[in-house]
């Protein structure tokens, strides 16, 4: 059988965790696949474990280029991609050996244009599936994106999700940009006619412990905003009738920044802390009554509206819990 699907796993500096991600991909039941490795400049030994895989087995292929961020590495891949379906994994994740043969035979049966599948978020003590119902469907692009900005039936990450290759000739990874799957996802969507979809969780996304806290809080945080707000302009101008999930996801992203920089003790005296509490502040009673939100975070925004520091304290006694500690 020709070479169906195309890998792409940009690599930088994840010496500890690639050899994880590949091995998850020689797993496959499905083996009619080829992996384009996108060395971004690593300065571990990431490119040399990269070597040894290209060595050993003729379908991977490694390319290196200066580093240039995720998105460039990505829109690399694509471009050397020979088969007519790609989809780009991370390389500190890892998918389940059945990933690669539900999605190509969901992308085949429908004729559709993407396949997506369900996300397992894998933490030191546990794992916990995005969406906790088992179903497949098909849906038109729109409803996809209905779907991924509510957040729970088709998970917003690039990563669980296979495309007709063709699709990337007219849209590309913005470059400079983090957060680029909600950008690229919303550019995709006007030219998805039919998405076929298990919430079967077949993506394992391995969370770092500690990923934000050891990072110094800077501008390229306010990405997140940037995107959704772009993403919210294009839901205005091509689908209206989103407007209620589009400003969910602005909200949800000053959530994001604000949980950030709350990590850090000096977060009153940082460049936007104000802005960013000032607008959910401000927007208290439409979070409470957003049906997209979380019960949880419904009952933190309320914190918030009178208590910065209460709000602080609750959000490190969730993450406690969440990586089992509490």
């Amino acid at each position: 059988m020709d070479t169906q699907i195309s890998v792409i796993i940009p690599v930088y500096n994840i010496e500890d965790y690639l050899e994880r991600c590949l091995d998850s991909v020689l797993s496959q039941t499905y083996a009619s696949f080829e992996v384009v490795l996108v060395d971004d400049g690593s300065t571990d030994s990431s490119a040399q474990i990269c070597q040894r895989y290209v060595e050993s087995d003729l379908r991977f292929r490694l390319i290196t280029r200066p580093n240039g961020g995720l998105s460039a590495a990505r829109n690399t891949g694509i471009a050397q991609a020979r088969a007519p379906y790609v989809i780009c994994i991370d390389g500190d994740d890892s998918i389940a050996p059945q990933m690669l043969a539900v999605l190509h035979e969901l992308i085949v049966e429908h004729k559709a244009d993407m396949a997506s599948s369900g996300i397992n978020n894998v933490y030191s003590d546990s794992t916990v599936p995005q969406c906790s119902q088992r179903e497949e469907f098909v849906c038109s692009g729109e409803e996809a994106l209905r779907l991924t900005l509510e957040g729970e039936r088709i998970p917003g990450s690039i990563c669980c999700k296979l495309f007709k290759r063709e699709l990337f000739s007219a849209v590309s990874f913005p470059v400079g940009l983090t957060y680029e799957d909600a950008y690229t996802l919303m550019d995709l969507t006007p030219l998805l006619d039919v998405v076929a979809v298990t919430t079967e969780p077949l993506y394992q996304y391995h969370h770092r412990r500690g990923s934000i806290t050891t990072n110094r809080f800077s501008d390229k945080a306010f990405d997140v905003i940037r995107v959704y707000r772009y993403v919210y302009d294009r839901v205005m101008e091509l689908y209206p009738q989103l407007q209620a999930q589009a400003r969910f996801r602005v909200l949800w992203a000053h959530f994001v920044v604000l949980d950030r920089m709350l990590v850090q003790p000096d977060y009153r005296q940082l460049d936007g802390f104000a802005q960013v509490l000032g607008e959910l502040r401000a927007n208290i009673r439409e979070i409470v009554d957003c049906p997209f939100f979380q019960p949880t975070r419904k009952l933190a925004a309320r914190v918030l509206s009178f208590n910065v520091g209460l709000y602080r304290a609750l959000m490190k006694l969730q993450e406690r819990r969440q990586w089992g500690r509490a």
